[in-house]
């Protein structure tokens, strides 16, 4: 089945509307009130996609190409090694918790943003630089996901696409019943993520042990947008674009649903190297803390998949 029918439509942005008068960013929200004016200029919040239609990855193709698009953007930002698939895989990749949302213009992927969410098995991608930070939150008894390979095409980063994905993922968020979301983001990235909400919970470091990576772990509770708006105009704002007049919200639950009827991880499993298989095997929340139960047998399979492939150089 197409995932673009009417079950599961692609959405076309329409533009929110305009901001009531700004009188009350004159005290506490002038500073949100300016972050949100500026990125208005950089067409974040309007619905100039540039003729992008956003939709979730539902097919093979479509996440085949999203994740070729983020292995694309973080090689040429120097995060990321090439890698032989030319995709950028991880285990969340593989994992049906992880919903894909793409900006397509034609059979062109422009921008991706992932959510993943949290694991026994897995863990969430922050763990393996903000572990204690994640461990403290689940301690709350809060379910987490994490937004995650975020990337965009040079040509359509000033446009609406960053902003629509985004939405995606708030609905997704919401629909799917999670309390906290994640996100390691770059330092300049950060003034754009706390208007939206998001809270620093880790100092900055470096993401790759390889490369100079510098992020700074966020988090955004929420339940903030199943409540009431609270703040000024430009939190209200944020709020009502997130959610109201949020034109993803109608489709999340159908786009789960076929999800889960349509896809099976084992195709991108197959890509992933076997040194990225090991490592995932043995770093784990679940291997560091003995692999009990079922966890048995996700190390197990990563282990048979990662013997029967020849070794590649990286």
């Amino acid at each position: 089945m197409n995932h673009e029918d009417a079950g599961h439509a692609s959405t076309r942005v329409v533009a929110a509307p305009m901001d009531p008068p700004a009188s009350g960013d004159r005290n506490g929200n002038s500073v949100e009130a300016r972050k949100l004016a500026l990125l208005k200029r950089s067409g974040f919040f309007g619905g100039d996609t540039k003729g992008a239609v956003i939709t979730r990855a539902l097919s093979l193709e479509d996440l085949s190409a999203a994740y070729r698009l983020v292995h694309e953007v973080f090689l040429c930002s120097g995060y990321i090694r090439p890698q032989p698939s030319g995709m950028r895989l991880r285990m969340f990749e593989t994992s049906s918790r992880m919903a894909t949302f793409v900006a397509k213009v034609g059979g062109r992927v422009v921008g991706v943003l992932s959510v993943v969410g949290d694991s026994i098995e897995l863990g969430l991608p922050s763990d393996t630089v903000y572990e204690a930070e994640l461990e403290a939150l689940r301690a709350t008894g809060a379910r987490l996901c994490e937004v995650t390979n975020q990337a965009v095409a040079q040509d359509f980063r000033k446009s609406a696409v960053p902003t629509e994905l985004i939405r995606c993922a708030i609905a997704h968020g919401l629909q799917a019943g999670y309390r906290e979301g994640i996100a390691s983001v770059s330092p300049g990235h950060r003034g754009f993520y706390e208007l939206l909400g998001f809270r620093p919970v880790g100092s900055e470091r470096s993401y790759s042990k390889e490369f100079s990576d510098l992020v700074v772990a966020l988090s955004v509770d929420l339940d903030q947008y199943r409540k009431p708006a609270v703040g000024g105009v430009a939190t209200h704002f944020v709020h009502n674009h997130m959610t109201d007049a949020n034109p993803f919200v109608p489709f999340v639950a159908d786009w789960e649903r076929e999800a889960k009827r349509c896809f099976l991880n084992a195709a991108l499993l197959a890509h992933c190297g076997p040194a990225e298989l090991q490592s995932w095997s043995t770093n784990t929340p679940s291997a560091r803390n003995g692999g009990r139960g079922r966890n048995k047998l996700c190390h197990a399979e990563i282990l048979r998949v990662s013997s029967s492939q020849p070794e590649t150089q990286v």
